[in-house]
């Protein structure tokens, strides 16, 4: 982990674009590589196999629900300022009947 846990990090973080969603990726590179160890077959180097592990990983990931579910409460929020108060609620409204019906 010490000499490619830096670098499959910054590849991670090329995919998924969030240090924190890459740190937790690459724990879970780390904890299948040392599970699956006896595996390796060195037909290629350490890192050239940890880093498919982070890319399988990472694709994983942005194929996943939790991904997909964030990035659509990211483009629903909204986050502007210049509607009066009637307009704030009207609009809180409608998303939350929005969401109700997008997660029936």
């Amino acid at each position: 982990m010490e000499e490619h846990g830096e670098y499959c990090m910054r590849v991670a973080y090329l995919y998924v674009k969030d240090w924190a969603t890459a740190e937790e990726i690459i724990q879970d590179v780390f904890l299948t590589y040392y599970q699956k160890q006896n595996q390796f077959e060195y037909r290629a180097s350490l890192k050239t196999y940890l880093v498919k592990i982070t890319v399988n990983k990472c694709h994983d990931y942005l194929r996943s629900w939790k991904n997909k579910k964030a990035y659509l409460f990211q483009k629903i929020h909204v986050g502007s300022t210049d509607y009066s108060p009637e307009k704030v609620i009207l609009l809180a409204d409608e998303k939350s009947e929005l969401l109700q019906n997008l997660f029936k």
